[in-house]
């Protein structure tokens, strides 16, 4: 039997209704009217007072030439082999994809009684090496460190997500509070967000203040109240206890909601404040958000150029080579092409490979082709990826000469750049029609982290 028009057209609006409560949609919290007044923050004073965590870098004169650094390091270890320099040594062999290396020296850590190796062998297992049942052993010895109770249901959902929300119930009702924040996740991942609400307003209950963080991040993320949001960071900023990482990264995260409203008083207050709360590390196994490189975004929105150029002075100091070619590239916008190479030239004799690669590509831009291919030589020189990747698109644009990019693209990729097995995948694919190359550097570009891949290989069959 056919139902009448009227009829669907009610079924569709009681269905509506239904919805709509089922969603339980909540108003947003509105932003203070006034800014924090940041007139009296004296940043070179914030400046002074802040510096890496770790300054006792193992061969740090050596840190930008890859080979000679490895092997010093190496002996350094041999000669130490404290906690930290053996966990050092594991995250270089991670970063080269040197994984049984790694696991080797990682299996030397655990055994001095390293949770943070145990931790990141488990991860290495979970991520790379794809052996899971590893992974859960070791992430189970150490489950009430950091997320691991997170990564074990996270291996369990891999089969059933029923298993995992069984397993954090049961680490709830033995005492394991922070698995309310992993059945949360769960619940985000499964796109119930009111669920992970409860979840996170649950753990707050307890007197957990960390869960203001994370219905900070539902709040912003996913159910788009960026009132609420701003609410939940401010409670983590100000209510969890120093030196915690949650609190620091509440801070970072409120710059950033306030820069999105363009109140750029409110973001610069909450990025010094992650100054001074905590000695921010840049570890080698991974880029840490850096409130520095935040603030030079904010300063140079608000034109304030005195401001900017002492943060990024302060990042050369810090030995980031951002702080030099930031710099560089800030005078190249504003046509001083001159300064921008003394920039560019200065960091390149403090030992940095980017900043030849980025005067190649200001060389490039001002089609200037001979300085072009040689400031990619002395990046090449120095074993610097994003040089030899530059170098690639010299001899694909300028030169058309695929046989030689193809050569430079591959040296990248060995070094794990996975934006030149990229650019090589779409050179075989778009200029030389060659349909299987080109698959097989797209998967190489996704292994080393380029997961925007991910739906061009389903498309070619690959995945």
């Amino acid at each position: 039997m056919q139902i009448p028009q009227l009829q669907k057209l009610l079924i569709i609006l009681l269905t509506i209704i239904v919805l709509n409560g089922c969603n339980k949609e909540i108003e947003d919290i509105p932003l203070e009217k006034e800014q924090k007044d940041i007139s009296k923050i004296n940043i070179d004073e914030v400046l002074r007072n802040f510096d890496k965590k770790d300054k006792d870098i193992l061969c740090k004169e050596l840190v930008n030439k890859k080979e000679e650094y490895l092997e010093c390091v190496k002996e350094a270890v041999k000669n130490k082999p404290t906690i930290k320099n053996l966990e050092y040594l594991a995250g270089l062999y991670v970063v080269k994809r040197e994984f049984q290396n790694a696991i080797k020296v990682y299996e030397e850590a655990i055994k001095k009684g390293s949770k943070k190796a145990t931790y990141s062998l488990a991860g290495l297992y979970n991520e790379q090496t794809k052996q899971r049942e590893k992974a859960k052993k070791l992430f189970m010895s150490i489950k009430e460190y950091k997320d691991s109770t997170c990564q074990i249901g996270g291996i369990l959902a891999l089969k059933d997500n029923d298993d995992a929300f069984d397993f954090y119930e049961d680490q709830i009702k033995k005492g394991n509070n922070k698995a309310y924040i992993c059945q949360g996740l769960l619940h985000v991942k499964e796109r119930n967000y009111y669920e992970a609400k409860d979840s996170y307003e649950k753990l707050l209950s307890l007197g957990d203040k960390e869960a203001y963080f994370y219905l900070g991040n539902l709040y912003s993320a996913y159910l788009l109240k960026h009132g609420r949001a701003i609410d939940s960071y401010t409670k983590a900023a100000k209510e969890l206890e120093d030196g915690n990482e949650r609190k620091v990264l509440s801070m970072l995260n409120l710059g950033a909601e306030y820069a999105s409203y363009n109140r750029y008083d409110d973001a610069v207050y909450w990025l010094v404040q992650a100054l001074k709360a905590k000695k921010i590390e840049f570890p080698i196994e991974y880029k840490e958000v850096n409130p520095l490189e935040s603030l030079v975004y904010l300063y140079r929105k608000t034109n304030n150029e005195e401001n900017m150029i002492k943060v990024l002075k302060k990042l050369q100091e810090l030995g980031e080579s951002g702080g030099y070619s930031d710099l560089a590239i800030y005078y190249k916008k504003h046509k001083n092409y001159k300064k921008a190479e003394e920039i560019f030239r200065e960091c390149i004799n403090k030992g940095f490979g980017d900043c030849a690669a980025g005067l190649g590509t200001m060389y490039y831009d001002l089609g200037d082709k001979d300085k072009t291919k040689e400031s990619y030589m002395i990046g090449v020189s120095m074993g610097n990826s994003y040089s030899m990747r530059g170098l690639a698109l010299y001899y694909k644009l300028m030169e058309k000469d695929y046989k030689k990019s193809i050569f430079w693209f591959k040296k990248a990729t060995k070094l794990g750049d996975e934006i030149a097995a990229r650019n090589l995948a779409w050179l075989y694919e778009k200029e030389l029609k060659d349909e299987e190359k080109a698959k097989i550097w797209f998967k190489k570009a996704y292994d080393l982290g380029d997961k925007s891949l991910e739906k061009k290989l389903k498309k070619l069959g690959v995945l």
